[in-house]
């Protein structure tokens, strides 16, 4: 899990930079889907990210987004999702490494990221969206 930042220390609170019950609730059952009793948001991912990969020696993926969060607020979703993507990434690519290559760490290239799209019309709402997603 990871902090979160939001208004209301500094500024005073604002709808669109504060979590709401919903957005934590989200946040939650996205990092763990199978806890959270949904398991197809997993089962989802691991297709995206074969048909992706369709061979071990690829290992970039493709520049289109994974997913768009209009209305993110502070991104607890949005960064959630690309937590848990990126962890799917690393059960894949461990789970197609060579038997001699156990030994060496797996490395994923800055490209291999997930694109997630957040985006919020207030601009101090983007502005903690993008502390989020650095401090993720």
């Amino acid at each position: 899990f990871f902090d979160l930042e939001q208004d209301g220390f500094l500024r005073r609170f604002d709808t669109a930079g504060v979590l709401w019950p919903a957005g934590y609730l989200l946040a939650l059952c996205i990092s763990a889907p199978i806890l959270c009793n949904i398991p197809e948001i997993s089962l989802v991912v691991r297709q995206h990210i074969q048909q992706q990969y369709p061979t071990t020696s690829s290992n970039s993926l493709r520049t289109k987004p994974v997913a768009i969060e209009i209305g993110a607020g502070i991104g607890a979703a949005s960064v959630a999702f690309a937590n848990m993507f990126q962890e799917e990434q690393q059960r894949f690519f461990q789970s197609k490494q060579k038997i001699s290559d156990i030994q060496k760490p797996l490395i994923l290239h800055e490209q291999s990221r997930p694109a997630i799209i957040a985006a919020d019309f207030a601009s101090h709402a983007l502005a903690l969206i993008i502390t989020n997603s650095q401090r993720a």
